[in-house]
């Protein structure tokens, strides 16, 4: 027993163990410390990143509210040569894009949008993406165009979007019923505030008589009644909430 014995033959037990085995003691505390320093420099450098890439992102949105398109651009190509895998990315293309349409450059836009559909992993923003190409392509003209960006898709919070978007393509290639159609279905699928109800009931008053008979959540009769007798509350609310995109 190790109690036993005396003070120096403890000493030399704990030389010889030292021997064989010091050199891995020492090993894994460099290794273990040498993590931890690399562990924490990482996050400080992740750190650096995502506050450059803020920055540049910033310093986009004020370029455009600026309308300083070049400034703009410098600072999108930093953000996509400099921070690839910065989530603004996104943001900034659907800003630049929002700003080419302002200054009644589509095909500038759907370029923007085109390629956050292509390189972006993010599926909010892909369906907004989608939205927006598909609105600048009506505004073209390019119907065939439009309805292939709001192609089928995956169920989502965003099918209500998807089908008054659809609706506005139809109704500019003259196809009303199937205009009809999906407007009254934006109706029945959106949850409150995920669509502007009032403007697709008027784009529905427009079309004239509905030819199909969809049933009408609660909601709805509740909200064709108020208009019946007048303007309520609910109803004026609305028309202050912004579009679902």
């Amino acid at each position: 027993m190790d109690e036993y014995l005396t003070d120096q033959q403890q000493t030399e037990k704990l030389q010889r163990w030292w021997k064989e085995n010091g050199t891995f003691v020492i090993a894994g505390l460099v290794i273990g410390i040498g993590g931890l320093f690399g562990w924490r420099q990482w996050q400080d450098y992740q750190l650096e990143q995502a506050e450059n890439a803020s920055a540049a992102y910033e310093q986009l949105i004020l370029s455009i509210g600026g309308s300083r398109a070049n400034e703009a651009a410098e600072q999108l190509l930093v953000l996509t040569d400099e921070y690839s895998r910065s989530p603004y990315i996104d943001q900034a293309r659907l800003a630049m894009a929002k700003m080419h349409m302002d200054r009644n450059s589509p095909v500038e836009a759907a370029d923007e949008l085109e390629l956050l559909l292509a390189q972006s992993d993010n599926a909010q923003f892909r369906h907004i993406a989608r939205l927006r190409l598909a609105k600048v392509r009506l505004h073209q003209g390019e119907y065939d165009a439009a309805l292939a960006s709001l192609a089928p898709v995956e169920p989502s919070a965003f099918m209500p979007q998807y089908h008054d978007v659809r609706g506005d393509v139809f109704f500019g290639m003259g196809r009303f019923d199937e205009a009809r159609a999906e407007y009254e279905q934006a109706l029945f699928m959106a949850a409150p505030g995920a669509i502007e109800r009032a403007l697709v009931r008027a784009k529905l008053d427009d079309l004239g008589p509905a030819s199909l008979n969809l049933a009408v959540p609660a909601v709805e009769a509740t909200e064709a009644g108020n208009d019946s007798i007048g303007s309520s509350p609910d109803a004026a609310a609305e028309n202050d909430l912004p579009e679902g995109e």
